[in-house]
């Protein structure tokens, strides 16, 4: 019985610490970060100050057309797209795929597709992957452009090798390094038109654009309030009907396929089956404030991973500018009664970007001003933040996925996002590695420390006779 309890405990301790590890490193961080603040609190500093010493961003590519829209293809590829719209001054309008590798000891992504759009600037976007190839949809004006993107593998000529080779003394070493290395590839995209849908008039513009989770309809909003659901393979609508009595702002379709959620500016928010546009009920935020707020965008979640546990996130900005600057919020919802579980002041700065992480762990916000955060979600406390990254008002934020092939690329960090701007430039975001390296340290001497002494109060118990 003694030797079976000095088992059970160092079973139990390495298991909970391996748990810690893999699944829960984020409550952790959280639980660390209240930690601090708590310390800050009693020092008098801003806890902004110690999270913005602790981020780390830089400029991944800069295009020649303003950005409106990125969206990540996968692990080491990323779209974005935009442009300075019919006026004839000279600046493109443009979707282009960039492939993300490290060289030189730092990031950088290189440019593999470029399409031009004609005298459209694409205001919004949307992309589905059947694991293999890519369904793209942009919103243009009063018109959806579908697009196929397929993965195509072609060979370039390696500049530098050819220098080198000048310089080689013997025609035999030229051969045997020709033969191993072969001619330098690159992964480029294959674009091919699938068609268009349009909204009944010119003047309705489509504001935002989503895939249902099996890719087999296709959401849009308008200008107009008007929710439409697509067969996109045939290009005919499935439903549709006036959901707002002023613009859809943003739409969130979830990711078992049920619901499906849109905003508006007329200070609406509503949850609809996803399958036939029947309205479910309406969001109420219930934030203790007596001005009026309306919702801003809005994303589903999954939890730690898993696609059956769903949160809904939003943010809440001012409904009017006020001359003392009003806060701004980030909620979490609940996805079975669809009420608010949890809501969290942001700032001042006004919110005008949202995105969730693939394993539904962090939260990605841009400003207006042109900063950009980092919260973690369940907790929605903030783990990073550089103010004014952009010159100018963030128009996108965007999680690349992460994976062990990704950190092979971008380093060994918890996330990687994207935010882009009118200022024409992509930056991307990532926590200061040596930061959670320190946090984890600390994070695993509290926890052995912790389960060392569980362990020995039960043994001792198993010595006592307990």
């Amino acid at each position: 019985m003694y030797f079976c309890r000095i088992y059970l405990s160092i079973y139990l301790s390495i298991y909970l610490s391996i748990y810690a590890h893999a699944r829960a490193r984020a409550h952790l961080y959280t639980l660390f970060l209240v930690y601090v603040r708590r310390c800050q609190a009693k020092t008098s500093t801003a806890s902004s100050e110690i999270v913005v010493a602790m981020a780390s961003c830089g400029l991944l590519a800069k295009t020649d057309f303003p950005l409106y829209t990125v969206r990540a293809l996968d692990e080491k590829h990323f779209l974005v797209a935009g442009g300075g719209g019919p006026v004839k001054t000279g600046v493109a309008n443009a979707l282009e795929i960039f492939d993300v590798s490290f060289a030189d000891e730092r990031i950088k992504a290189t440019s593999v597709t470029h399409l031009d759009t004609g005298s459209q600037a694409v205001m919004n976007s949307a992309t589905y992957s059947d694991g293999r190839h890519h369904l793209l949809a942009i919103g243009m004006d009063n018109e959806c452009h579908l697009y196929s993107l397929k993965y195509k593998v072609v060979q370039t000529e390696d500049k530098k090798s050819e220098g080198e080779a000048r310089h080689r003394k013997t025609k035999k070493s030229d051969e045997k390094e020709n033969s191993k290395n072969g001619p330098a590839k690159i992964v480029t995209f294959d674009v091919e038109s699938l068609g268009l849908v349009c909204n009944e008039s010119e003047t309705e513009f489509q504001k935002v654009v989503q895939f249902s989770p099996d890719g087999s309809l296709l959401f849009t909003g308008s200008t107009e309030g008007i929710l439409r659901a697509w067969e996109h393979s045939k290009l005919k609508i499935a439903y549709q009907f006036k959901a707002h009595s002023s613009d859809i702002d943003d739409l969130a379709v979830c990711p078992n396929g049920k619901w499906l959620v849109t905003i508006s500016k007329d200070n609406s928010g509503i949850v609809w089956n996803a399958k036939d546009g029947k309205k479910h009920t309406d969001l109420k935020w219930a934030a203790k404030t007596t001005e009026q707020y309306r919702f801003r965008g809005c994303c589903f979640g999954c939890v730690e991973g898993d696609k059956e546990k769903i949160n809904l996130y939003t943010i809440n900005i001012p409904s009017r500018r006020a001359v003392k600057p009003l806060p701004c919020y980030v909620t979490k919802w609940d996805c079975t009664s669809f009420k608010s579980s949890k809501i969290e002041k942001t700032g001042t700065e006004i919110l005008s970007a949202l995105c969730v992480s693939a394993d539904g762990d962090y939260l990605g916000l841009g400003t207006i001003s042109g900063s950009v955060s980092v919260y973690i979600s369940f907790s929605l406390q903030k783990l990073y933040h550089v103010p004014a990254s952009h010159g100018i008002f963030v128009t996108g934020v965007e999680f690349l996925p992460t994976s062990s092939s990704t950190r092979a690329v971008t380093g060994k960090h918890d996330f990687n996002l994207l935010s882009i701007s009118p200022d024409y430039m992509v930056q991307i975001h990532q926590p200061s590695e040596g930061w959670f390296l320190r946090i984890e340290v600390g994070l695993w001497i509290i926890t052995i420390g912790a389960l060392t002494i569980l362990a020995l109060i039960i043994w001792l118990l198993g010595i006592l006779g307990y």
